[in-house]
């Protein structure tokens, strides 16, 4: 049970860490939610907002697991988001590890789909013309993953190719995990399928 779990103190220290961010960020939060919503244009932008309060990166981490409360379950670090990248980390949990005594596989993957997902919808929002799916997913695993985990997605080569875009298109975007020694530890890739977004027809 959870109660008797020898992994609780972990879990319970995360919570009182993200339960303190919210108290800290909540007004000033709010606050320029009413004031200034364009500040929050884009997920990037959010983030931009909270990293300057103490907990803040941790806060914007947890509310990115509420849309996305399967990758949460990995507990996913947002530690830079950019417009044209994101950078999240996972740290090795007793209870993400597989048999084989290090990261499960299905792990780095959520990592891999969270880190890039970010990326590309928060380029989506930059770039306002353009909507996107992803339609299909791999990976490729190089060692086995011990230690803290760090994902890096760069969609700065993705955005040019967007750029010129002229009709729905598939496309293939790779982001790469890293151990603490800098060692790729497996590649996420995911394809998604990019159009132009219709026009908006004008009121008469």
């Amino acid at each position: 049970s959870l109660k008797s779990s020898k992994h609780t103190p972990i879990a319970a220290w995360d919570f009182v860490c993200t339960a303190t961010g919210y108290a800290i960020v909540l007004f000033p939060l709010l606050g320029t939610a009413v004031l200034k919503p364009k500040v929050f244009k884009t997920y990037s932008s959010i983030f931009n907002f909270l990293q300057a309060y103490p907990l803040g990166k941790r806060v914007f981490s947890s509310m990115a697991g509420f849309a996305a409360p399967y990758s949460a379950s990995v507990s996913p670090y947002v530690e830079s988001f950019k417009t044209d990248e994101c950078i999240a980390s996972i740290q090795d949990r007793p209870w993400l590890r597989n048999p084989f005594s290090s990261i499960h596989a299905i792990a780095l993957a959520n990592l891999g789909e969270f880190t890039s997902g970010l990326a590309v919808f928060s380029m989506i929002q930059t770039m306002g013309n353009v909507r996107g799916i992803p339609v299909a997913v791999k990976m490729e695993y190089k060692k086995k993953s011990r230690g803290k985990i760090t994902c890096v997605a760069s969609v700065g080569k993705l955005m040019k190719e967007l750029e010129s875009l002229k009709e729905s298109k598939q496309m293939e975007f790779a982001s790469t995990l890293y151990n603490s020694k800098k060692e790729v530890v497996a590649v996420f890739i995911a394809t998604w399928k990019f159009g132009l977004k219709p026009e908006k027809k004008k009121s008469k």
